[in-house]
């Protein structure tokens, strides 16, 4: 039993965020509880003579174990975290170490025990630091960030995720990078800073459409849409959340699509559909209340309370209020629980008790103040101008509405609906600028690419012409020396035949470097962009980055490699076929490569791919062939 192979799981799991349904969570707790199991079982089985160096493997499950009980943070969560951190102190395992306190840290974060998380991230990011951890320090910042959004201060938050960012594009982390754009985005958005918020979510969407992530593609577009909202810019907004949900209805009963759920509820209500957004919003909820994601129900119950407010319905707007507040205070979302509380007061006021809403409303302020969060203070002064005014304390109206007029200044001036339509108006433009260039440049590789292979078809139209002469000349001779030369005829046949294949075969090799050189004349393309980048603005070096990712292997070019590849080894693919009736194109051409035992440098340059991507298509291919550890696609590839 090789434990190690069950790595690639941990990283799986450890991909997971926060809000992961807690049935979800269950499971991968209970199948790394029994890849512990197994783990221990194997290693009492062996005894003296177990393998010690792959304790590592051992914490490294702990340390899932431990992650995965981040939604309920307590002792269980600890226990494994310490377990994480004993054993890889014992064996000297400072990724394991490192791995200990950054989910110790994640741990006490959750339970609202910000100094010890601190320490623990801060001990965490030491370790990582001095191990080159990029990965991991990358994750570190990541958590220091929302260590600080949790607290209000997001002025700290974007410095940190920023600190993120820039470690992600170092090593290429694009899906990371994008994530990073999405949380500077959410804390502009929280300080009202809403042309920096939009700028950063473009940047997010940008990259989510160029690497065709669906889902994370569509969560960009809402958060771009809630934007739009905040500005009462609503045709925009309803635009932005279309695409949304679009997107998130191809993934029933997600997390995608309750969000998109709660995006069309909103807009809804901003147009005055009630009944629309309940639909919305009641359909947002059932999918969390299945997945157990208590932030999105908090978030919703209290959009559901605007809509009954909105309709008069004073009983169910405060029920769902106090819906919103639970959920939202279990999970210590200090923000939820300032906008819910001036919500209270907002039913209060409606109901004319204005005491009642005087007193909710600043206590809703002050939350509010203490994190910072400037558009629900805003809010605050505006309903504590309204209710100060019914109860005739005119100064202190005054006084609130005066707040009110400062705050909505700074945050929705005309400049800023400007500078967000611009924003907007650009990114189409770039857009679509970059695809009329990345079209030209593919033209002329394809048409680079084409002279060449009309080259190789001459030459090899050449090569098959002697080859037919040659054989005639032997056919004629084979009649006149008859019985007497037919051994040493034998021979020349047999010769002739192996020449004709190692002609195919040249041909084919030549076909195959016709290809890496394509992608070489791409890569230099790609190295000569770094000496231009003294030379351009960053906007225009990305433009040139984006036109480097052309389509490198086109439908012709694998037609004529496989009609090359029959040549040399005729019947492969039929016989491939029908053996793995299953395998997809992409499957198909990794089987070909290795069957011409090309290693991985050389068919990632085929194929325009990285290494590590040929890696795990090799991973995923074995997978889903269910073979065995003896097995190899070597094995695969040699028995068809």
């Amino acid at each position: 039993m090789n434990l190690l192979k069950k790595v690639p799981l941990i990283v799986f799991i450890l991909a997971s965020t926060f809000y992961s349904s807690y049935s979800q969570d269950r499971q991968i707790i209970d199948s790394l509880q029994n890849e512990l199991k197994q783990y221990d079982a194997a290693k009492k089985e062996l005894g003296k003579n177990g393998f010690t160096l792959s304790d590592s493997s051992r914490a490294d499950i702990l340390y899932g174990i431990a992650f995965h009980y981040l939604r309920n943070p307590g002792d269980t969560g600890i226990y494994y975290a310490q377990q994480t951190l004993d054993l890889s102190e014992q064996i000297g395992y400072k990724k394991g170490i490192g791995n200990a306190y950054n989910a110790l840290g994640l741990i006490y974060m959750g339970m609202q025990n910000y100094p010890t998380a601190f320490n623990y991230y801060n001990k965490s990011l030491e370790i990582r630091a001095a191990i080159g951890d990029k990965k991991g320090i990358a994750g570190t910042y990541n958590n220091l960030g929302l260590f600080y959004g949790k607290q209000g201060d997001f002025e700290e938050e974007i410095k940190y995720h920023r600190k993120s960012l820039e470690v992600k594009e170092k090593i290429g982390d694009r899906e990371g990078m994008a994530a990073s754009y999405g949380k500077i985005g959410h804390a502009y958005n929280a300080l009202g800073k809403f042309p920096e918020a939009i700028s950063n979510y473009l940047q997010a969407l940008k990259i989510d459409e160029e690497d065709s992530d669906k889902i994370q593609t569509g969560g960009s577009f809402g958060d771009i849409a809630d934007i739009y909202s905040n500005e009462s810019n609503y045709n925009e907004a309803l635009k932005n959340y279309l695409k949304e949900y679009a997107i998130a209805s191809k993934f029933p009963n997600s997390y995608t699509l309750a969000c998109a759920d709660v995006g069309m509820g909103r807009i809804y209500y901003k147009l005055g559909n009630d009944t629309g957004a309940i639909k919305y919003f009641q359909s947002s909820l059932v999918i969390n209340e299945k997945l157990g994601n208590k932030p999105t129900m908090g978030d919703t119950y209290g959009y559901l309370g605007w809509v009954y407010l909105a309709m008069g319905n004073y009983s169910m707007a405060l029920s769902s209020a106090d819906s919103s507040l639970k959920e939202l205070g279990s999970i210590g979302s200090e923000i939820g629980v300032a906008k819910i509380t001036i919500e209270i007061g907002s039913i209060y006021e409606k109901q004319g008790k204005l005491k009642d809403a005087l007193d909710a409303v600043t206590k809703g302020l002050l939350l509010a103040k203490e994190v910072k969060a400037r558009v629900l203070m805003k809010e605050a002064y505006s309903r504590l101008a309204d209710i100060n005014a019914g109860l005739h304390d005119y100064k202190s109206a005054y006084e609130a509405d005066e707040e009110y007029k400062t705050n909505l200044d700074s945050i929705s001036s005309n400049e800023s609906v400007q500078k967000i339509a611009t924003l907007q108006m650009n990114y189409e433009f770039t857009k679509k600028e970059d695809s009329i260039r990345v079209e030209h440049e593919k033209e002329n590789i394809i048409k680079t690419a084409e002279i060449k292979r009309k080259n190789i078809i001459t030459g090899s139209a050449v090569v098959i012409s002697l080859l037919a002469l040659i054989l005639a000349f032997v056919l004629i001779n084979r009649q006149q020396l008859k019985r007497k030369k037919d051994k040493i005829i034998f021979e020349k046949e047999k010769q002739q035949i192996e020449s004709e294949l190692a002609n195919a075969k040249t041909i084919l090799d030549e076909y195959i470097q016709n290809m890496e050189e394509k992608n070489k004349l791409l890569e230099e393309f790609k190295m000569d962009l770094e000496g231009f980048k003294s030379l351009y603005d960053k906007e225009r070096i990305e433009k040139l980055d984006y036109l480097n990712k052309a389509t490198i292997l086109t439908d012709e070019d694998w037609n004529k490699f496989k009609q090359l590849f029959e040549q040399v080894h005729k019947g492969f693919l039929k016989r491939l076929k029908e053996k793995l009736p299953d395998l997809t194109q992409a499957e198909t051409r990794l089987i070909c490569l290795t069957k011409l035992d090309i290693g991985t440098k050389q068919m990632a340059g085929i194929l325009g791919v990285s290494g590590d991507t040929i890696k795990v298509s090799r991973h995923r291919l074995r997978k889903k062939l269910s073979l065995s550890e003896e097995d190899t696609l070597e094995n695969i590839a040699i028995s068809i």
